[in-house]
């Protein structure tokens, strides 16, 4: 008997791991032997021993019905693809990954929030946590007040001010709340808050909200990455509860310069990114396009290319099947945009790069100026035929 080796993989869909479990297979065409030991699985073997304890106290011809039975079973448990359920589970999977693979990895549509919310990439590390007002070390009580903290953003760049926002909720009215904000570095406190201003909050009844602002700390960061925790301390009754949540100021190595013009090619919108850098290598660059007027999310977009020099482009494209699936020509805008440089030796991480606009405009062309070829990866089309084929009904 061949065994397919398991472990846990990602597959599209995320959610069925026999579907996994194949595309593993396929990918790595890694079998056992069958005169390697195994133990079956657990549900496996006890169906077995049930079957075989319950044979014992048939008569004969009970056993030899049960007997088809188990062997009916056996070759049933055996077969890892067999079974309406697990056929349509393969089915669902393929569905999934077919619609996936229409478009390129570095020109993926943004159709929902949810996705959108995938390729953000600077959000912000909240915190938050249950207090007790009558000990402050003691556990809360059910229906105890919260404190929370978040930071606009996680990573900040030179000549950013950093940007918070904390509140309390579930007080008791008259309840009366302080608010003091600092911030530590490699334990110690490196800096004030400049302002915290308070307003009721509109969230929640019974809550208070509060707005903190520190100046460009950029000139205080430590370390390559620029490790910080803001630290908000409520004081309620006269004991201080606080609430911290990380933030950076990261050393950069590479700036965006501008975002030329773009171009149809072929199949693609080619828009060229300009960077400067003082760390040649693989760099890379991730942004998402909006369409400009309506401001509606369109395309995430991803490009890479090695940069030998202090200076050079990298191009992001996005493929007209993505395009024409969100349906809009342009004008466009680049938004939440990400620059950042591969591991390499000596340091081995990922480095990261400053940009400094929000957004860069980007022009449109019509439909019609594209060559309208479908996006195919040959070696995806491989596995969706293998996937879709486990999925047929016998």
């Amino acid at each position: 008997m061949r065994i397919i080796k398991t472990g846990y993989v990602k597959t599209y869909g995320g959610i069925f791991l026999l579907a996994g479990l194949t595309v593993l297979a396929l990918q790595n065409e890694h079998l056992l032997d069958g005169n390697e030991q195994h133990p079956l699985p657990v549900s496996i073997d006890a169906a077995h021993q049930k079957a075989a304890a319950q044979t014992n106290d048939k008569t004969p011809a009970d056993s030899h019905e049960h007997s088809q039975h188990d062997q009916e079973l056996a070759q049933e448990t055996n077969d890892p693809f067999e079974g309406k359920e697990v056929k349509y589970r393969f089915q669902q999977v393929a569905a999934q990954f077919a619609e996936d693979i229409k478009y390129p990895n570095f020109s993926k549509p943004i159709r929902n929030e949810e996705e959108l919310a995938k390729y953000l990439p600077n959000r912000s590390i909240s915190s938050s946590m249950a207090i007790n007002l009558d000990d402050a070390t003691a556990a809360p009580l059910e229906n105890s007040p919260q404190i929370s903290l978040q930071a606009s953003k996680y990573r900040y760049y030179q000549g950013e001010p950093l940007l918070a926002e904390a509140e309390i909720t579930g007080l008791s009215e008259g309840d009366f709340v302080g608010l003091s904000a600092y911030v530590l570095a490699e334990r110690k406190v490196i800096a004030n808050a400049l302002e915290i201003t308070r307003a009721e909050s509109e969230r929640a009844p019974n809550s208070q909200h509060f707005t903190i602002s520190f100046d460009d700390l950029s000139h205080l960061a430590s370390g390559h990455n620029g490790d910080m925790r803001i630290v908000a301390e409520f004081t309620v009754g006269g004991q201080p509860f606080a609430i911290s949540a990380p933030v950076q100021y990261p050393n950069t190595i590479a700036t965006l310069e501008q975002v030329g013009l773009a171009k149809v090619d072929a199949e693609y919108l080619v828009i060229p990114v300009h960077i400067s850098t003082t760390s040649p290598g693989l760099h890379s660059v991730k942004a998402n396009l909006y369409d400009a007027e309506s401001g509606v999310p369109i395309a995430h977009l991803n490009g890479r290319n090695r940069i030998t020099s202090s200076t050079g482009v990298i191009h992001l494209k996005a493929h007209i099947v993505t395009l024409k699936k969100m349906g809009y020509e342009g004008p466009y805008e680049l938004k939440d945009i990400a620059l950042s440089r591969g591991p390499s030796a000596p340091r081995n991480i990922t480095e990261r790069g400053m940009v400094p606009r929000d957004s860069y405009a980007v022009a449109g062309f019509p439909f019609s100026q594209y060559e309208d070829i479908p996006y195919v990866d040959e070696r995806a089309q491989a596995r969706l035929d293998f996937l879709t084929q486990l999925g047929r009904a016998n």
